[in-house]
Protein backbone atom coordinates (compact mmCIF):
# COMPACT_ATOMS: atom_id res chain seq x y z
CA UNK A 1 0.00 0.00 0.00
CA UNK A 2 1.28 3.47 -0.88
CA UNK A 3 2.69 5.61 1.94
CA UNK A 4 0.46 8.52 0.94
CA UNK A 5 -2.48 6.23 1.70
CA UNK A 6 -1.05 4.41 4.70
CA UNK A 7 -0.08 7.50 6.70
CA UNK A 8 -3.47 9.30 6.63
CA UNK A 9 -5.21 5.97 7.20
CA UNK A 10 -3.08 5.46 10.32
CA UNK A 11 -3.86 8.95 11.61
CA UNK A 12 -7.61 8.57 11.01
CA UNK A 13 -7.60 5.15 12.67
CA UNK A 14 -5.80 6.43 15.77
CA UNK A 15 -8.25 9.33 16.04
CA UNK A 16 -11.12 6.89 15.59
CA UNK A 17 -9.86 4.57 18.35
CA UNK A 18 -9.39 7.50 20.73
CA UNK A 19 -12.90 8.78 20.01
CA UNK A 20 -14.24 5.25 20.42
CA UNK A 21 -13.25 5.21 24.09
CA UNK A 22 -16.11 7.54 25.12
CA UNK A 23 -18.32 7.18 22.02
CA UNK A 24 -18.31 3.47 21.07
CA UNK A 25 -21.56 2.82 22.91
CA UNK A 26 -23.40 6.06 21.94
CA UNK A 27 -22.55 5.57 18.25
CA UNK A 28 -23.96 2.05 18.30
CA UNK A 29 -27.06 3.21 20.18
CA UNK A 30 -27.65 5.89 17.54
CA UNK A 31 -27.10 3.68 14.46
CA UNK A 32 -28.60 0.36 15.59
CA UNK A 33 -31.37 -0.83 13.29
CA UNK A 34 -31.47 -4.47 12.25
CA UNK A 35 -34.08 -3.75 9.59
CA UNK A 36 -31.76 -1.31 7.80
CA UNK A 37 -31.06 -2.35 4.18
CA UNK A 38 -27.39 -1.31 4.28
CA UNK A 39 -26.90 -3.30 7.45
CA UNK A 40 -28.50 -6.41 6.00
CA UNK A 41 -26.65 -6.01 2.71
CA UNK A 42 -23.27 -5.74 4.44
CA UNK A 43 -24.05 -8.72 6.63
CA UNK A 44 -24.92 -10.91 3.64
CA UNK A 45 -22.28 -10.01 1.07
CA UNK A 46 -19.69 -7.87 2.87
CA UNK A 47 -17.14 -10.68 3.08
CA UNK A 48 -17.62 -12.04 -0.44
CA UNK A 49 -15.07 -9.84 -2.31
CA UNK A 50 -12.39 -10.76 0.22
CA UNK A 51 -13.05 -14.47 -0.25
CA UNK A 52 -13.00 -14.01 -4.03
CA UNK A 53 -9.47 -12.60 -3.69
CA UNK A 54 -8.56 -15.95 -2.17
CA UNK A 55 -10.33 -17.73 -5.05
CA UNK A 56 -8.29 -15.75 -7.58
CA UNK A 57 -5.08 -16.53 -5.69
CA UNK A 58 -5.87 -20.26 -5.64
CA UNK A 59 -6.56 -20.31 -9.37
CA UNK A 60 -3.28 -18.50 -10.02
CA UNK A 61 -1.34 -20.98 -7.86
CA UNK A 62 -2.89 -23.86 -9.75
CA UNK A 63 -1.48 -22.73 -13.10
CA UNK A 64 1.75 -20.89 -12.27
CA UNK A 65 3.79 -23.59 -10.50
CA UNK A 66 7.35 -24.32 -11.58
CA UNK A 67 7.26 -27.27 -13.95
CA UNK A 68 10.60 -28.65 -12.71
CA UNK A 69 9.72 -28.44 -9.01
CA UNK A 70 7.76 -31.28 -7.42
CA UNK A 71 7.18 -29.26 -4.24
CA UNK A 72 5.85 -26.31 -6.24
CA UNK A 73 3.52 -28.64 -8.13
CA UNK A 74 2.18 -30.40 -5.03
CA UNK A 75 1.70 -27.16 -3.06
CA UNK A 76 -0.10 -25.66 -6.03
CA UNK A 77 -2.48 -28.61 -6.25
CA UNK A 78 -3.22 -28.40 -2.53
CA UNK A 79 -3.55 -24.63 -2.13
CA UNK A 80 -4.67 -24.12 -5.69
CA UNK A 81 -6.98 -26.96 -6.60
CA UNK A 82 -8.49 -27.92 -3.26
CA UNK A 83 -8.73 -24.41 -1.82
CA UNK A 84 -10.07 -23.09 -5.11
CA UNK A 85 -13.14 -25.28 -4.73
CA UNK A 86 -13.51 -24.70 -0.99
CA UNK A 87 -13.20 -20.91 -1.15
CA UNK A 88 -15.47 -20.69 -4.19
CA UNK A 89 -18.11 -22.67 -2.29
CA UNK A 90 -17.56 -20.45 0.74
CA UNK A 91 -17.98 -17.24 -1.28
CA UNK A 92 -21.12 -18.61 -2.92
CA UNK A 93 -22.58 -19.83 0.37
CA UNK A 94 -21.91 -16.84 2.65
CA UNK A 95 -25.07 -14.90 1.68
CA UNK A 96 -27.24 -17.95 2.46
CA UNK A 97 -26.43 -17.53 6.15
CA UNK A 98 -28.45 -14.32 6.12
CA UNK A 99 -30.71 -14.53 3.05
CA UNK A 100 -33.02 -17.42 2.30
CA UNK A 101 -32.40 -18.77 -1.20
CA UNK A 102 -32.50 -22.13 -3.02
CA UNK A 103 -29.49 -24.38 -2.45
CA UNK A 104 -28.84 -24.64 -6.19
CA UNK A 105 -27.88 -20.96 -6.25
CA UNK A 106 -24.83 -21.75 -4.12
CA UNK A 107 -23.66 -24.45 -6.51
CA UNK A 108 -24.21 -22.27 -9.57
CA UNK A 109 -22.17 -19.41 -8.11
CA UNK A 110 -19.48 -21.83 -6.98
CA UNK A 111 -19.02 -22.94 -10.59
CA UNK A 112 -19.12 -19.33 -11.83
CA UNK A 113 -16.43 -18.28 -9.35
CA UNK A 114 -14.17 -21.22 -10.20
CA UNK A 115 -14.36 -20.79 -13.95
CA UNK A 116 -14.23 -17.00 -13.70
CA UNK A 117 -10.98 -17.10 -11.71
CA UNK A 118 -9.46 -19.73 -14.01
CA UNK A 119 -10.42 -17.69 -17.07
CA UNK A 120 -8.67 -14.57 -15.74
CA UNK A 121 -5.51 -16.52 -14.93
CA UNK A 122 -5.43 -18.32 -18.28
CA UNK A 123 -5.76 -14.99 -20.09
CA UNK A 124 -2.55 -13.83 -18.38
CA UNK A 125 0.58 -14.23 -20.57
CA UNK A 126 2.88 -16.97 -19.25
CA UNK A 127 5.75 -14.48 -19.17
CA UNK A 128 3.95 -12.82 -16.23
CA UNK A 129 3.46 -16.06 -14.28
CA UNK A 130 6.42 -15.52 -11.87
CA UNK A 131 4.98 -12.14 -10.77
CA UNK A 132 1.46 -13.53 -10.76
CA UNK A 133 2.55 -16.39 -8.50
CA UNK A 134 3.87 -13.92 -5.94
CA UNK A 135 0.54 -12.13 -5.99
CA UNK A 136 -1.25 -15.46 -5.69
CA UNK A 137 0.61 -16.39 -2.50
CA UNK A 138 -0.05 -12.92 -1.07
CA UNK A 139 -3.77 -13.28 -1.82
CA UNK A 140 -4.15 -16.78 -0.34
CA UNK A 141 -1.91 -16.30 2.70
CA UNK A 142 -3.41 -12.90 3.54
CA UNK A 143 -6.92 -14.34 3.58
CA UNK A 144 -5.94 -17.42 5.60
CA UNK A 145 -3.74 -15.55 8.08
CA UNK A 146 -6.15 -12.71 8.80
CA UNK A 147 -8.96 -15.23 9.35
CA UNK A 148 -6.89 -17.15 11.91
CA UNK A 149 -5.63 -13.96 13.58
CA UNK A 150 -9.11 -12.45 13.88
CA UNK A 151 -10.54 -15.54 15.52
CA UNK A 152 -7.65 -15.90 17.95
CA UNK A 153 -8.14 -12.30 19.08
CA UNK A 154 -11.93 -12.62 19.20
CA UNK A 155 -12.05 -15.60 21.51
CA UNK A 156 -9.25 -14.21 23.67
CA UNK A 157 -10.80 -10.74 24.04
CA UNK A 158 -14.38 -11.70 24.96
CA UNK A 159 -16.06 -8.39 24.14
CA UNK A 160 -19.85 -8.53 24.12
CA UNK A 161 -21.72 -7.45 21.00
CA UNK A 162 -23.93 -4.37 21.17
CA UNK A 163 -27.06 -6.34 20.22
CA UNK A 164 -26.70 -8.21 23.52
CA UNK A 165 -26.64 -4.96 25.51
CA UNK A 166 -30.13 -3.76 24.61
CA UNK A 167 -31.63 -4.55 28.02
CA UNK A 168 -28.59 -3.53 30.05
CA UNK A 169 -25.20 -2.01 29.19
CA UNK A 170 -23.47 -3.32 32.32
CA UNK A 171 -21.47 -5.89 30.33
CA UNK A 172 -20.05 -3.23 28.00
CA UNK A 173 -16.26 -2.91 28.04
CA UNK A 174 -13.81 -0.53 26.36
CA UNK A 175 -12.07 -1.87 23.26
CA UNK A 176 -8.61 -1.95 24.84
CA UNK A 177 -9.63 -4.16 27.78
CA UNK A 178 -9.39 -7.95 27.13
CA UNK A 179 -11.69 -10.05 29.31
CA UNK A 180 -10.24 -13.52 28.91
CA UNK A 181 -11.14 -16.54 26.81
CA UNK A 182 -14.70 -17.23 25.70
CA UNK A 183 -16.49 -19.91 23.73
CA UNK A 184 -19.63 -17.81 23.30
CA UNK A 185 -19.88 -16.26 19.82
CA UNK A 186 -21.90 -13.37 21.22
CA UNK A 187 -18.76 -12.34 23.13
CA UNK A 188 -16.65 -12.07 20.00
CA UNK A 189 -17.32 -8.47 19.03
CA UNK A 190 -13.65 -7.42 18.98
CA UNK A 191 -12.38 -7.20 16.30
CA UNK A 192 -14.77 -7.41 13.35
CA UNK A 193 -14.27 -10.48 11.19
CA UNK A 194 -16.64 -9.14 8.55
CA UNK A 195 -14.53 -5.99 8.18
CA UNK A 196 -11.26 -7.92 8.22
CA UNK A 197 -12.48 -10.18 5.43
CA UNK A 198 -13.96 -7.24 3.52
CA UNK A 199 -10.60 -5.44 3.79
CA UNK A 200 -8.88 -8.19 1.80
CA UNK A 201 -10.34 -6.34 -1.19
CA UNK A 202 -7.32 -4.02 -0.83
CA UNK A 203 -5.44 -6.75 -2.68
CA UNK A 204 -6.82 -5.36 -5.95
CA UNK A 205 -4.51 -2.34 -5.53
CA UNK A 206 -1.60 -4.76 -6.13
CA UNK A 207 -2.91 -6.05 -9.46
CA UNK A 208 -1.16 -3.33 -11.51
CA UNK A 209 2.17 -4.82 -10.45
CA UNK A 210 1.38 -7.68 -12.85
CA UNK A 211 -1.20 -6.22 -15.19
CA UNK A 212 0.38 -2.98 -16.42
CA UNK A 213 -2.77 -1.99 -18.32
CA UNK A 214 -4.44 -1.56 -14.93
CA UNK A 215 -1.96 1.02 -13.63
CA UNK A 216 -4.09 3.93 -14.80
CA UNK A 217 -6.93 2.57 -12.68
CA UNK A 218 -4.96 2.05 -9.46
CA UNK A 219 -6.32 5.14 -7.71
CA UNK A 220 -9.79 3.92 -8.52
CA UNK A 221 -8.92 0.56 -6.97
CA UNK A 222 -8.11 2.40 -3.75
CA UNK A 223 -11.37 4.35 -3.95
CA UNK A 224 -13.42 1.20 -4.59
CA UNK A 225 -11.65 -0.67 -1.78
CA UNK A 226 -12.10 1.98 0.88
CA UNK A 227 -15.69 2.79 -0.12
CA UNK A 228 -16.52 -0.90 0.18
CA UNK A 229 -14.70 -1.27 3.51
CA UNK A 230 -16.36 1.89 4.85
CA UNK A 231 -19.82 0.63 3.92
CA UNK A 232 -19.20 -2.70 5.63
CA UNK A 233 -17.85 -0.96 8.74
CA UNK A 234 -21.01 1.13 9.01
CA UNK A 235 -23.24 -1.87 8.24
CA UNK A 236 -21.76 -3.92 11.09
CA UNK A 237 -22.39 -1.11 13.56
CA UNK A 238 -25.95 -0.74 12.26
CA UNK A 239 -26.62 -4.44 12.82
CA UNK A 240 -25.34 -4.28 16.40
CA UNK A 241 -22.69 -6.89 15.65
CA UNK A 242 -19.73 -4.57 16.28
CA UNK A 243 -18.69 -1.23 17.70
CA UNK A 244 -16.71 1.43 15.83
CA UNK A 245 -13.44 0.31 17.43
CA UNK A 246 -14.08 -3.32 16.43
CA UNK A 247 -14.34 -2.32 12.79
CA UNK A 248 -11.20 -0.16 12.86
CA UNK A 249 -9.09 -2.94 14.36
CA UNK A 250 -10.62 -5.46 11.93
CA UNK A 251 -9.43 -3.28 9.07
CA UNK A 252 -5.93 -2.99 10.51
CA UNK A 253 -5.49 -6.70 11.12
CA UNK A 254 -5.81 -7.20 7.37
CA UNK A 255 -3.77 -4.11 6.41
CA UNK A 256 -0.83 -5.23 8.59
CA UNK A 257 -0.94 -8.79 7.29
CA UNK A 258 -1.20 -7.65 3.67
CA UNK A 259 1.77 -5.33 4.16
CA UNK A 260 3.75 -8.13 5.82
CA UNK A 261 3.27 -10.52 2.92
CA UNK A 262 4.18 -7.81 0.44
CA UNK A 263 7.54 -7.60 2.21
CA UNK A 264 7.93 -11.39 2.49
CA UNK A 265 7.38 -11.82 -1.23
CA UNK A 266 9.49 -8.73 -1.99
CA UNK A 267 6.66 -6.77 -3.54
CA UNK A 268 8.05 -3.56 -2.05
CA UNK A 269 7.88 -1.35 -5.09
CA UNK A 270 5.08 1.17 -4.87
CA UNK A 271 3.03 1.02 -8.04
Amino acid sequence: MKKNILIPLSVLSIIGLILAIPFDLPISQFLYDQSNLLGRFGEAVGEVPGVLVGVFGCAALLFTYKRNSKFSKISSYIFGGLFLVLLSFMAAGLPTHYIEMPSWVTYVFTIIYIFGAVYIVKKTPEALYPKLRKLAWIAVLTFITETIAINLIKFGWSRVRFRDLLESTEAFSAWFIPRGFTGNTEYTSFPSGHVANASVILFITLLPSVYQKLRKYQNWFYVISFVWIGLIMVSRIIMGAHFLSDTIVGLWVTVVILQLFQIVFKLKKEI
